[in-house]
């Protein structure tokens, strides 16, 4: 019985079993560092990030979220694979949207399915 992966087995491109493990190895290897140095590049521009502010259902996989970034905030319409900014206004004009079941129900409907 032949062990293939700890032989020197040549399949035939005179490369073998442990050359291609210890490629793969090295490939892997080189991909976690550049993973890291990229990991440490960005780690500054976290504050270009956007925070929600507040979010509400639209029926099943929509959503309206506000959006705050550094000096605006966004209104946002998501559905399955998509994003729509509505509006952008400053943070000066801006004001929360008042939560009740009414809102709720009148967004639901507005994106209802025909």
């Amino acid at each position: 019985m032949r062990y293939f992966l700890l032989s020197s087995y040549s399949n035939g491109f005179g490369y073998s079993n442990l050359k291609a493990f210890g490629a793969f190895v090295i490939v892997m290897v080189l991909l976690l560092l550049c993973l890291k140095v990229l990991q440490k590049l960005n780690k500054d521009r976290k504050d270009a990030a956007g925070t929600v502010i507040y979010s509400t259902s639209a029926g099943p996989s929509r959503s309206i979220e506000h959006v705050q970034t550094a000096d605006k905030v966004h209104v946002i319409y998501k559905n399955d694979g998509a994003m729509v900014v509505l509006e952008s206004v400053s943070i000066t004009d801006y004001k929360k949207p008042e939560v009740s079941s009414v809102n709720r129900k009148s967004i639901k409907k507005l994106f209802a399915r025909s």
